[in-house]
């Protein structure tokens, strides 16, 4: 507001920021005082302080890089992630000192240039008979005023990774906070700094010696960082009335919904033929579900919840599995990329790091991809010892930490999507732990693990990925897939994962939720089944999985569609082979030419597997199943042998009710 009111003012503002905002404080206080004088109730406090929240989004006021020399002194706003949070101190101002000539009181003031330090008054200001009395001996005078000390912590920030270039290495400068401004952020979180640039230098000791210095920001305000991809294709609430539009045009009837998906999911990773279902995997895992503690019923959410789920690719060389990892990295609007080859329990974790007298945590990978995507390649690669640390980061969505001293808990609400090959390849005799060398409490943390084999040998699929390949090599798109339809800019597809990852809190319907009670049944009774697996965490995994896709759907009710996808997606996971799988599924497989017929036959397969009549449950596609007596309603209307099976029925092979055949069926 003040550089639209007036420029002048702002430029002043940018040019003597130090000087202007002292000025600006003491007009605060003169203002206080004639509005008290005028008959408004209050008092006056002391302690007031001109903050400026934003700054105009010029190249040499607001950075998404750490500012060079170029910007000392000027006001300028920094984006950047919190990685340290220092210790709250208490800091002295000023020292007040006697001259042993003249017996002035001189005071001296805290130079952040020298880290804080306050030097003793070289020569005395005061008079004598009249003449400067230039005094060079002074004693230090014992004085306790309230405002002698300040509040005062450092930070470091770091840059963005989805603002650095590729090979770039990431820089970090340090924040000084004071007053309000201590205790304002946590390590992980995005934020916006406004601050003076500043150059600090330790006092030389040895004479010769190079005095290296380094920059730090004076923080004038600290705001968090919003941004889950509405930035890239304008504001918000334009991005959601063109998303809106978008479907309304290309999703009107069950196969208009489905072409629209097919197109969205065309739109990530055009560069792979084929693993349309990896790919909406991959998409999925990105938006999450709805937590708990989110929607209306918000201040009733039990504790422990979680949306973010977790996605382990295993396969050959060559199956696109870090093409993967790189696009969903790009795609989330927060994220942070890694390999287990190179990673350590502190450096995926939170490390204790000595600054000085004092220890302070520098947040780790995990810590850093808080509310946002961590890329995990190589993951095998980790030691066994790094393994354990990141049990409770996947599960609780917390860290727990005590180290030098300090115990605390940190968040690490993250998407965990990662990569690695089998040890000497994949041997189907052999189990999932045995392959991976991964154990089973880490293996069962993960939601989808999908297996990708170049099994392809010769045959239309090599002719067909040789042609897209060589033809995108040559320039063309001929054969590239999706290049008969019109696939989504990045950006318009990265703002939409930002707009329904963020805004979209889909709710249960009956339907949905018996469907996935009853894949549940059947997977707990089956006789081949992964005990690591088969726990309450299978029927979770199924809840955000519904979730997500009905997200993507761009729908705020978890339709039946929603849950055969999500029964779908499991029996392709490792999981899920063997006795009990009910689908064969082609994890290789390019986008259908008519999804909704695809998704019907698929429908009724799955739903004559389960025995389940959708006509007991007709309540509409929209209506919420959110409410328990709507529930215990229906279950009591429900005849006796269509409410809980035994597991015992759920294998026994036998003809569906004579009442329901999927022909008769009418959704």
């Amino acid at each position: 507001d003040v550089f639209d009111h007036d420029a002048d003012l702002g430029a002043e503002l940018l040019a003597r920021p130090t000087a202007m905002l002292a000025e600006l404080r003491e007009a605060i206080q003169m203002a206080s005082k004639r509005m008290l004088l005028m008959g408004s109730h209050g008092s006056l406090k002391e302690q007031v302080h001109a903050r400026v929240g934003q700054l105009p989004i010029t190249p040499w006021t607001y950075f998404e890089r750490i500012p060079t020399a170029a910007s000392l002194g000027q006001l300028v706003a920094v984006r950047g992630t919190v990685t340290r949070t220092g210790a709250c101190k208490m800091l002295e101002k000023w020292k007040a000192w006697e001259c042993s000539r003249c017996r002035a009181r001189v005071l001296s003031y805290a130079d952040d240039a020298a880290y804080g330090c306050i030097a003793r008054p070289s020569t005395c200001t005061g008079t004598v008979d009249e003449l400067p009395c230039r005094g060079t001996k002074f004693g230090e005078l014992d004085e306790r005023s309230a405002g002698r000390c300040e509040d005062y912590q450092e930070i470091k920030i770091q840059e963005l990774a989805s603002a650095l270039e590729v090979g770039a290495v990431p820089r970090a400068v340090h924040v000084l906070l004071r007053h309000d401004l201590v205790d304002s952020s946590r390590a992980g979180e995005d934020v916006v700094v406004v601050g003076v640039v500043g150059c600090r230098s330790r006092p030389l000791r040895n004479t010769g010696t190079r005095c290296d210095g380094e920059l730090f920001l004076s923080a004038v305000s600290v705001a968090p960082f919003l941004d889950e991809g509405s930035r890239a294709a304008g504001s918000a609430e334009q991005s959601a009335l063109a998303f809106e539009r978008f479907w309304a045009e290309h999703g009107e009837g069950e196969a208009g919904a489905w072409a629209a998906r097919d197109r969205i999911v065309s739109s990530f990773c055009p560069q792979i033929f084929g693993l349309h279902l990896v790919k909406l995997t991959v998409l999925m895992t990105v938006i999450g579900g709805s937590a708990e503690t989110e929607g209306p019923d918000a201040g009733a959410a039990c504790r422990g919840s979680r949306r973010e789920g977790h996605l382990l690719l295993i396969g050959d060389p060559g199956t696109a599995k870090s093409q993967f990892l790189v696009a969903a990295a790009r795609l989330c609007p927060r994220s942070v990329a890694t390999t287990g080859s190179g990673s350590t329990n502190a450096g995926l974790t939170v490390a204790a790091v000595k600054d000085g007298p004092d220890w302070q945590l520098e947040a780790g990978a995990l810590v850093m991809a808080d509310r946002g995507l961590c890329c995990i390649d190589e993951f095998n690669g980790l030691r066994p010892q790094d393994r354990a640390a990141i049990h409770e980061a996947m599960e609780q969505q917390t860290l727990s930490v005590a180290k030098a001293g300090l115990v605390c808990t940190l968040s690490t609400r993250c998407s965990v999507i990662a990569a690695c090959n089998a040890r000497g390849g994949f041997d189907e005799a052999r189990c999932i732990t045995a392959n991976v060398a991964l154990a089973s409490p880490l293996l069962s943390r993960f939601d989808l693990i999908l297996l990708l084999l170049d099994q392809q040998k010769g045959g239309p699929w090599d002719e067909v990925l040789s042609a897209q390949i060589l033809q995108r090599a040559m320039g063309s798109r001929g054969a590239a897939q999706g290049a008969h339809v019109a696939l989504w800019d990045w950006d318009v597809l990265r703002a939409y994962v930002g707009h329904v990852r963020a805004e979209l809190h889909p709710r249960m319907t009956p339907l949905a939720a018996a469907v996935l009670s009853r894949y549940y049944q059947r997977q707990r009774g089956s006789d081949g089944r992964e005990a690591a697996r088969t726990t309450v965490r299978l029927l979770e995994s199924l809840v955000r999985l519904s979730q997500a896709h009905a997200k993507l759907m761009f729908s705020r009710a978890v339709q039946l569609r929603d849950a055969v996808v999500a029964v779908q997606l499991m029996e392709a996971s490792l999981w899920s082979n063997g006795a009990g799988a009910l689908l064969k599924v082609d994890l290789h497989a390019a986008p259908c030419a008519e999804p909704h017929a695809a998704y019907k036959a698929l429908e009724q397969q799955l739903l004559l597997a389960l025995e389940i009549n959708p006509a007991l449950y007709a309540l509409g596609p929209e209506d919420p199943a959110g409410d328990g007596d709507l529930m215990d309603e229906l279950l009591r209307e429900l005849p006796q042998t269509a409410r809980r099976p035994s597991p015992a029925s759920l294998h026994s092979p036998r003809a569906p009710s004579a009442a329901w055949t999927p022909s008769q069926t009418q959704l």
